[in-house]
Parts: structure tokens; C-alpha cells; sequence
């Protein structure tokens, strides 16, 4: 009888086994969405698209180094740049994503508000977070993949496991 398991074994087994398939789910989540923001932002400068975060647990407040302003405006390759390297520095976080965390997708910029919610530069809201929770809803099996043509389109959803 050497290497039965008891019920009890089994039962944690499974038990693990789906935990880890939840948790491996919530990250499939957390990517689509955060990837459906990067791609989806409005970008002048970067500043606002640098300042996507996935935080593990907490919110992370990293203030981007690009300047914002209207004196900064980035040509469409550089901002083309920007996102593809936000998405993999933030995407590589989710790899220490455990069952217990939560997810915490942010933008600290000072005007990530204003463009979410109130418009900003003369264009009214953007509701770039709501809008891909929501396109996120309707079509989840979509791959958001990053690509060199990006739409126009924060500040925080929380993704709890």
C-alpha cells in the first residue's frame, strides 16, 4: 500500500491544483486588461502611458521620469516604444502573482484623473480603465496583443482573487 494517498491528500491535491488554476486565471485577466489600457491610452508625451502600473497586493506609485506637457510631445514610434515597454515591464510583475494577492492595475500621474474622468487637452473623458474592463467583459478570449497600430483611447481597477 506504499504510495496511496489518503482522502485527505487527495483533497489537498485538488484543492491546490484548482488554486493554482484560479490564480493562473486572474493573471490571464489582469495581462488582457492592463494590455487593452496600455494599447488603448492616449499618449502625448508618454508620460500618462509610462505611468500604468501593476502593483502585487498594493498599489504601485512609480512617477514615470517622461516629462508631461504639451512642449513634450513624443513622435508616434517613440510612443509606439513606450507602450510595448510598459506592457512587458508591468506584465513581467505578474509573474509573482501567488493566490492570495491582489492585483492592482494604476496610473500615478497627476492628471491620470483628469483624463479618465474630467477630459483633458481639450478632449472630453477618455474612461480608458472602464472601457477595458468592459471590452474585457464582452469579448475575453480576444488576444490585446501589442502591435504597432494603436487606437485613441485612469485611474485604478482592482482585480481581487
Amino acid at each position: 500500500m506504499a504510495n496511496k494517498l489518503s482522502f485527505e491528500q487527495q483533497v489537498d491535491r485538488a484543492i491546490d491544483h484548482i488554486k493554482d488554476r484560479v490564480n493562473d486565471h486572474k493573471k490571464s485577466v489582469a495581462a488582457s486588461i492592463f494590455t487593452r489600457i496600455v494599447r488603448t491610452s492616449p499618449a502625448w508625451s508618454g508620460a500618462y502611458v509610462d505611468s500604468h502600473h501593476i502593483g502585487i497586493g498594493r498599489r504601485n506609485n512609480r512617477i514615470s521620469k517622461i516629462q508631461p506637457g504639451l512642449e513634450n510631445k513624443a513622435s508616434p514610434s517613440k510612443i509606439t516604444r513606450i507602450k510595448t515597454v510598459v506592457n512587458l515591464r508591468e506584465l513581467s510583475r505578474l509573474k509573482t502573482v501567488k493566490f492570495n494577492h491582489k492585483i492592482k492595475i494604476s496610473n500615478s500621474i497627476r492628471h491620470a484623473k483628469n483624463i479618465e474622468y474630467l477630459g483633458f487637452m481639450n478632449m472630453g473623458p477618455r474612461f480608458v480603465y472602464k472601457h477595458a474592463v468592459q471590452n474585457y467583459l464582452m469579448n475575453p478570449g480576444a488576444k490585446f496583443a501589442m502591435t504597432k497600430n494603436f487606437t485613441k483611447g485612469g485611474s485604478a481597477y482592482d482585480l481581487s482573487g
